[in-house]
């Protein structure tokens, strides 16, 4: 903590030894706020002399009256911190207080907005974002749920590393036992922002403090005198360990404030494209920055061998001409049918391991639509195939209200010469590419798609070249 050394066992250090908080009367020089910072109520914080706060890249919360206000920094907010010579640690938290949020795949959507709204307000390279676990998770929780929800942030982070993007670290917040938990394993997060201020925390009775703690959230107050003097804030205090120096300044990019259409439309497409194989590794930018929803995205190529683009359409385009297209219609209950009857006979072809990933890619991509339509179509001749793979998602909520619709079709395209296509794929990249078009055109060919050889002998070549047995059950593909 952050208690004067005295040599002598005073008041406040018999309180920090009792309770996870501690004597809340120490001063401080950091805090975190819900509110969304002013010329008024930066004057307050000066005043109280806190040098670095704690503020949320994305949200709402609720309000009194029943109603929710924004909590989401501001361009002009942070510009007012940085005038006045306040530091930020920026926090994400869509949610995060309750169990059932932490489900799988909702740590790599997470992390995408947080990186996405970090790099839209200017946070530079070397900022910490704090993901947050606001509520008592039990032991067992942190381990099945927790730890996952963070791998999976902690993927994300690594994937859009040297991308073009800025390297963000992870922080987490939590509980001491939650915090302790991070900091190693796949998880290891860089610092850790401990919710010391829930005392009957089963997370915060008998833990020490984590070792890579930055901050520490102890007491609830309202600061400021009202009336005609100082702007009223409520905040949390924080005692700060230096560790983590927060930002000073931003550079946001060149680009304008987007519409809450455009917002709607991109979380759509966040929440689906997490799901398609390989495109988070292909192109990290799509989720990170504003993109442009009329054009056609180049996600990756090798050579004349491979290339996969990615298209935005409002409705689900007519099949291809010359091509088998398979429609698997999406309700918020699945898709219709079991996988049985979808993949019929073509079952045996797989393994049990491979087998389960195809059906957890269906699901995952039907639980991300709710309402719309999954459609694949394949054409080839000779050593050529294209896959289309297209996710349409029928109903698309706009805050304020309206509704939207956006389809993302992700094409896989491969011409092959046998006779060198063994060095093509000897990058770790390339490598991540052929598992994909091994994975995609396989499953592709079994959903009630005629079996088209060339498709075959392109699937099965690439599975093959990088040593993927699952994609190949010896003798049946």
């Amino acid at each position: 903590m952050t208690l004067p050394e005295t040599g002598v066992a005073d008041m406040p250090t018999i309180k920090q030894l009792l309770t996870s908080n501690g004597y809340t009367g120490r001063p401080a020089i950091a805090c975190d706020a819900s509110t969304v910072i002013d010329h008024e109520t930066v004057r307050t914080l000066r005043e109280y002399n806190y040098q670095i706060i704690g503020r949320y890249l994305t949200g709402n919360v609720a309000t009194g009256n029943g109603g929710v206000r924004s909590k989401a920094m501001t361009h002009e907010e942070l510009s007012i911190l940085a005038l006045n010579g306040i530091r930020v640690f920026p926090i994400y938290q869509d949610g995060g207080y309750y169990h059932e949020y932490f489900v799988q795949g909702r740590g790599r959507s997470d992390a995408w907005k947080a990186i996405r709204a970090a790099n839209e307000l200017g946070f530079p390279s070397g900022t910490t974002i704090y993901f947050a676990v606001d509520y008592d998770a039990y032991g067992f929780q942190v381990e099945n749920n927790i730890i996952p929800y963070l791998e999976e942030v902690r993927s994300v982070i690594d994937i859009a590393k040297g991308k073009g993007l800025p390297e963000y670290k992870l922080g987490v917040y939590g509980s001491r036992n939650t915090c302790i938990q991070a900091q190693g394993g796949n998880v290891s997060a860089d610092y850790s922002f401990v919710g010391n201020m829930s005392t009957g925390y089963s997370g915060n009775l008998g833990f020490p403090m984590p070792k890579n703690w930055s901050f520490n959230q102890f007491h609830e107050m309202t600061i400021g005198l009202g009336g005609i003097g100082l702007a009223l804030l409520g905040i949390d205090k924080n005692d700060y360990s230096g560790k983590d120096p927060g930002v000073s300044a931003v550079n946001p990019p060149d680009t304008s404030e987007v519409s809450k259409e455009y917002r709607a439309k991109h979380d759509a497409f966040i929440e689906i494209g997490k799901n398609i194989p390989g495109l988070q590794e292909f192109s990290p930018e799509l989720f990170a920055t504003n993109i442009n929803f009329s054009a056609t995205h180049r996600a990756f190529n090798i050579g004349n061998i491979v290339t996969v683009d990615v298209e935005f359409s409002e409705q689900l385009n007519p099949p291809t001409e010359g091509g088998t297209t398979t429609t698997l219609q999406v309700t918020p209950d699945g898709i219709n049918g079991s996988h049985e009857s979808l993949l019929g006979d073509n079952m045996a072809q797989f393994t049990q391991n491979r087998l389960g990933f195809y059906e957890d890619f269906i699901d995952n991509i039907a639980t991300s639509i709710g309402t719309g339509a999954i459609q694949m179509t394949l054409k080839g001749a000779g050593t050529s195939a294209e896959l289309k793979v297209t996710a349409f998602k029928e109903e698309i909520p706009v805050e304020g209200g309206g509704n939207l619709q956006l389809a993302v079709t992700v094409i896989f395209t491969v011409d092959i010469d046998m006779t060198d296509v063994t060095d093509a794929f000897t990058s770790k990249e390339a490598k991540v590419v052929g598992a994909v078009l091994g994975f995609v055109f396989l499953l592709a060919l079994a959903v009630k798609t005629p079996a088209i050889v060339s498709g075959i002998a392109v699937a099965s070549a690439i599975a093959l070249l990088i040593g993927d047995q699952d994609d190949i059950d010896d003798g049946s593909a």
